[in-house]
C-alpha cells in the first residue's frame, strides 16, 4: 500500500489544489475510501449528526388524539481545518494499512476495497486493542476514532453501511491513563546537534524550516501557515510577513516581532501568537528576497506562502505539511551518531524545554513558566505541556550524551 499526494487535480470540472489518495498493494485505487478522501479534500467538511426531537399527532380508532415524541438523527456537514484534513488522511491510511495486513491473516475480514462493510466490532477492536499498544494518548486515539467515524458516516450517507456506534471503552481509557504515568521519554535535541543539521542543509529554506521548529515551536504542518500578506486569524485581520519585514528597519529597537498563526494551519484549529527574533526574521527576509524570489522568477508562481518547493515537478508551489519532517530525516538519517528515533517534532520539544527554563529564570515560578510554554505551544492544558519540558539536570545530561555520540560518530 501507499499514500500519494497530488497537486492541481481536475475532477469533473473542479480543481483540487491538493489531494491525497490511497493505493492498494497492486497500485489500484480502492473506490469507497478514495471517494471519502476526495470529499474531505474538496469540501473541507465531514458528515456528522445532530439529534432532533419531533412530535407527531396520531388519532386512535376511538378518536383519542395522541402526541408521539421521537428523537431522530439528521446528517449535517461539519467544517474541518486543513490540519484536521491532513490528520484524518494519515489516520485512515494507517487504519487501512492495518486492515490490509489483517486481511492476509483473516480472509473473513473485508478488503480495503470494501471498507464500507466493516462492522462496529472490527473498528472498536482496532480503537481499543490495537491503538493503545502503540503508546498513543487518549487524545490521539480520539483523533483516530473521529477520522474513522467521518469515513463511516460518509458511507452511511450514501446508504452503503449502517450507522455504527464507535467508542473508547472505559477499560481502554484506564489503560491509556496508566500508560501515561510511565516516565516520559526525553525529546531534546542539543544545540550542538542542531548546528550539525543546519550545516548539512543545502539551501536557505531548509535551514529556516528547521529553525522554525526550535526557535518558534512550530509543528511541521504549521510551516504552511507563514503567509506573506495580511490574513484573517483570531477573528480579525492580521499583518503578514511582508509587513513584519518592513518593521525590521522601522523599529530597530525591537528584539522580537509578533505574528498571528491562523488556526486553519494548526493541529486543533486554534490561532496563536508566534514570536520571531530579530535575527530569525532578518534571515526570513533574506530568503524571501533571494532564494524564493529566484523560484518565483523561474516559475511565474507567487503564492502567499513563505516556503516554496524548489524541485522540478512542484517548483513554485507551497510546501506540503509533511515536507519539514522529510527534510529533517534527509539531513539527520545519514549521521551515524544521530538518534534515529528523533524527528522534526522533537525540535518543538527542544523549544519548549529551553523556553521553560528561560521563563523560570525570568519569572521565578515553575507554574508561570509552564503556563507561558502552554500558550506558546498552543496547548489546551498544561497536562499536555508537561510532556514537552524536562528538568535542567536531565537536559544537561542529554547534552553531554549527545556531544559524546557526536564526537565518537565522526
Amino acid at each position: 500500500m501507499q499514500h500519494i499526494q497530488l497537486s492541481d487535480t481536475q475532477i469533473q470540472g473542479i480543481t483540487l489544489p491538493r489531494l491525497s489518495l490511497i493505493l492498494d498493494d497492486d497500485n489500484v485505487l480502492p473506490l469507497s475510501v478514495n471517494l471519502w478522501l476526495i470529499h474531505i479534500w474538496n469540501t473541507r467538511s465531514s458528515f456528522g449528526y445532530r439529534q432532533e426531537h419531533q412530535e407527531n399527532a396520531n388519532t386512535s380508532i376511538i378518536g383519542h388524539r395522541k402526541i408521539l415524541k421521537q428523537t431522530v438523527r439528521l446528517f449535517r456537514l461539519e467544517p474541518l481545518t486543513d490540519a484536521t484534513v491532513e490528520a484524518y488522511t494519515g489516520h485512515i491510511y494507517r487504519f487501512m494499512s492495518w486492515l490490509n495486513n489483517q486481511r492476509k491473516e483473516d480472509p473473513k475480514l473485508p478488503t480495503i476495497h470494501a471498507a464500507h462493510r466493516l462492522s462496529a466490532r472490527h473498528i472498536n477492536h482496532y480503537i481499543n486493542n490495537v491503538l493503545p499498544l502503540k503508546g498513543y494518548t487518549k487524545s490521539t486515539i480520539s483523533g483516530y476514532k473521529s477520522a474513522i467515524l467521518s469515513l463511516m458516516n460518509f458511507f452511511h450517507s450514501l446508504q452503503w453501511s449502517d450507522n455504527l456506534n464507535l467508542t473508547i471503552y472505559s477499560p481502554t481509557a484506564a489503560k491509556i491513563a496508566a500508560n501515561n504515568t510511565k516516565p516520559i521519554p526525553l525529546h531534546y535535541i542539543s544545540k550542538s546537534w542542531r548546528s550539525v543539521l543546519l550545516h548539512r542543509c543545502t539551501n536557505q529554506r531548509d535551514r529556516l524550516i528547521l529553525r522554525m521548529g526550535y526557535e518558534t515551536g512550530l509543528r511541521a504542518m504549521e510551516n504552511r501557515g507563514l503567509l506573506l500578506d495580511g490574513h484573517m486569524a483570531a477573528g480579525r485581520k492580521q499583518i503578514g510577513l511582508c509587513a513584519l519585514f518592513h518593521q525590521l528597519e522601522k523599529h530597530p529597537e525591537r528584539t522580537h516581532f509578533e505574528y498571528m498563526l491562523n488556526g486553519k494551519y494548526s493541529k486543533r484549529g486554534a490561532s496563536r501568537q508566534l514570536y520571531f527574533g530579530r535575527e530569525l526574521l532578518r534571515t526570513m527576509r533574506t530568503y524571501y528576497e533571494s532564494e524564493r524570489a529566484a523560484i518565483v522568477a523561474n516559475t511565474g508562481k507567487n503564492p502567499d506562502s513563505l516556503f516554496l518547493n524548489n524541485d522540478t515537478r512542484t517548483a513554485g508551489k507551497p510546501i506540503s505539511s509533511g515536507h519539514p519532517s522529510r527534510i529533517f530525516s534527509k539531513y539527520a538519517q545519514p549521521l551515524i551518531f544521530f538518534d534515529k528515533t528523533y524527528g522534526y517534532h522533537d525540535l518543538r520539544h527542544s523549544f519548549a524545554t529551553e523556553l521553560f527554563h528561560a521563563e523560570i529564570e525570568r519569572k521565578g515560578s515553575q507554574n508561570d513558566a509552564l503556563l507561558e510554554v502552554q500558550i506558546r505551544l498552543g496547548h489546551k492544558s498544561t497536562e499536555s505541556t508537561k510532556r514537552y519540558v524536562h528538568s535542567r539536570q536531565t537536559m544537561l545530561a542529554q547534552i553531554d550524551k549527545q556531544l559524546g555520540k557526536q564526537h565518537g560518530g565522526f
